[in-house]
């Protein structure tokens, strides 16, 4: 069976996270892990996650434990994630994950974007602004290949 979450830290200071679908909780706790290590690295990374292939919200008890972990790894979190990034399709899905994050702000700049191109870029600059030296071996068309990629995984092409 498909992950409904996929971490993938071979591009960092990239971590591009893809969801499908609804959230599993045994997904969630996956993902968990994996910033649990990134964060035990002492390295800065910023976090593209592409939710355009979400089909629904997780359900409160899951919601709850994702709450419950940022709030264990707030400092964490403002320390090494340099900002966070997510690409949603829906302007109201958009609008909503903004709303939430003016509510209960994230510890580092959290932002929503509509598409890939603008995800790299925004991620790319508070790269730059948080003094963060990037690998030659980091490419921006790289990474977009990789995010077009997820985009053909949800329609089943990849």
């Amino acid at each position: 069976m498909q992950r409904s979450i996929e971490v993938d830290t071979t591009r960092l200071p990239f971590v591009l996270t893809t969801v499908r679908g609804g959230m599993r909780a045994e997904d969630v706790e996956e993902m968990q892990r994996r910033f649990e290590a990134l964060f035990a690295a002492r390295r800065p990374f910023v976090t593209i996650t592409d939710a355009r292939a979400l089909t629904r919200v997780p359900a409160a008890p899951l919601r709850r434990a994702i709450a419950d972990w940022n709030l264990r790894y707030r400092a964490e979190t403002a320390t090494y994630n340099v900002a966070a990034v997510a690409i949603l399709d829906s302007v109201l899905g958009r609008a909503a994950l903004r709303t939430i994050h003016w509510i209960a702000p994230h510890p580092s700049p959290y932002l929503v974007v509509a598409s890939p191109a603008e995800a790299v870029a925004v991620a790319f600059e508070h790269l730059e602004g948080a003094g963060v030296r990037l690998s030659p071996d980091v490419h921006l068309e790289e990474l977009m290949r990789a995010l077009h990629g997820t985009a053909a995984e949800r329609a089943g092409v990849g």
